[in-house]
């Protein structure tokens, strides 16, 4: 899973701004065709936001990648109402 982190990171540091969304990060996590559980996706994608933050000294980048967390992290929400 570390290497899927890492590719996550890589995106969120260095891709252009236009790349870094939600949609991106989660296609990122798919292998093999497999999209892993929503939890672990959710997980991985945190840690690498985090991990890129402490790399990140564009102000603009930063508040691009801090609006990757709420849009993976939305279904919560949805789910939670049911």
């Amino acid at each position: 899973m570390a290497n899927l982190v890492a590719k996550i990171e890589e995106l969120l540091v260095y891709d252009s701004l236009d790349a870094l969304c939600g949609a991106s990060v989660v296609y990122l996590t798919i292998e093999e065709n497999v999209l892993l559980p929503y939890n672990k996706v959710r997980e991985l994608v945190d840690r690498a936001v985090n991990s890129s933050l402490t790399k990140i000294d564009d102000l603009e980048r930063k508040t691009k990648v801090l609006e990757i967390l709420p849009q993976v992290s939305y279904n919560d929400e949805i789910t939670a109402d049911k």
